[in-house]
């Protein structure tokens, strides 16, 4: 008879590990919550970034026009899409909640931009994220000024550290060593 070994390997912990990483990453539970939160706040930094940049005149955004705006004369080009601060200030990092402003935990991540019925105060008839849909997609005669774009590479990179560091903290949650 050859001579012959058995090695077995208990993965049970790990599955376990597993388990645990699929369900906090689709409910938001435990550090995945705060990583979460986390992307939320850097995206939105990023866009009310670039949205105040691009406002002003950077970026690719089209040129804006003069614009009467209810008996208050005309503004400049620069300052039209910042009249009122309503579309920007929805894009607040620290998210309060302000007029038109979207964040939702969603299965695997989560959802930032404009929503909610608070309605634009320069329009009798369209929210504030019927405004930004009208900017971001060029509806009617308005050109297309993205304002819900993909991060850049410096804000996944972030986001990257984010989720490694809630596994890691899942991972001491779950008593799994954790070394580096």
């Amino acid at each position: 008879m050859i001579p012959q070994a058995t090695v077995t390997v208990d993965l049970s912990d790990l599955e376990d590990f597993i388990d645990l990483l699929d369900v906090g990453m689709a409910s938001g539970a435990g550090p995945f919550r705060d990583m979460y939160e986390q992307w939320g706040a850097r995206y939105r930094a990023y866009v009310q970034e670039r949205y105040d940049r691009y406002s002003r005149g950077g970026g690719d955004w089209p040129p804006l026009k003069h614009a009467r705006r209810h008996g208050r004369g005309s503004r400049s080009r620069a300052s039209i899409l910042r009249d009122t601060n309503t579309m920007f200030a929805a894009l607040n990092p620290n998210f309060t909640n302000n007029p038109g402003a979207y964040q939702e935990q969603i299965s695997n991540g989560i959802e930032v931009g404009y929503g909610g019925p608070a309605s634009h105060p320069n329009s009798r008839k369209l929210t504030v994220a019927g405004i930004a849909q009208v900017h971001d997609q060029g509806l009617g005669v308005n050109p297309e000024r993205k304002i819900i774009v993909p991060p850049d590479a410096r804000v996944v990179e972030l986001m990257r550290s984010d989720a490694e560091r809630a596994v890691t903290k899942a991972m001491q949650q779950s008593g799994l060593k954790v070394s580096r």
